[in-house]
């Protein structure tokens, strides 16, 4: 993976197309990172509220730990999470089979590991140094780094996440 790519068989308008593709690339890694901020986001809060309210012993056996709803005998009734053990009312849980539930938290919870790959681009940036559209970039750069210079700040802090 440590080879230089040789990309100067490549014609100016070809060079222009694969530059237009790494920019909008680079637009729909922007987008997907604030999507998942916003899902860390939400996570995180969910996370800070369950461990405020862990520290009421009674509060969970009467309330929804997610909307704060009473439960009752016959209606709103309390389902145990099988994943954090709290009680959450219908409306915060999904049911899973017959008689386990998932609450929405924690739904949202695998929801982001499973999007973020964060394990992942991780391990890549410890094993590589430059990879993908930087090393593409690059070369294209030295190229003919007079004739790109327009396109070239939007990838002087290219995040591959």
């Amino acid at each position: 993976m440590g080879r230089k790519l040789n990309l100067s068989h490549l014609s100016d308008g070809e060079c222009r197309q694969i530059l237009d593709v790494i920019q909008r690339d680079f637009r729909l890694r922007q987008k997907e990172k604030d999507r998942i901020g916003i899902l860390k986001k939400k996570v995180e809060e969910e996370e800070e509220k369950r461990s405020v309210l862990s520290r009421q012993q009674a509060f969970n056996q009467k309330h929804c730990m997610r909307c704060f709803s009473a439960f009752g005998m016959l209606f709103n009734k309390r389902g145990q999470c099988v994943v954090c053990h709290y009680f959450f009312c219908k409306e915060c849980r999904i049911c899973v089979h017959s008689i386990l539930w998932i609450c929405k938290g924690c739904i949202t919870e695998r929801q982001l590991q499973s999007q973020a790959f964060e394990w992942y681009y991780d391990k890549i940036k410890d094993r590589f140094r430059r990879y993908g559209s930087a090393k593409v970039v690059r070369s294209l750069y030295k190229r003919k780094s007079n004739e790109y210079c327009e396109y070239i700040p939007l990838f002087v802090s290219f995040d591959l996440r």
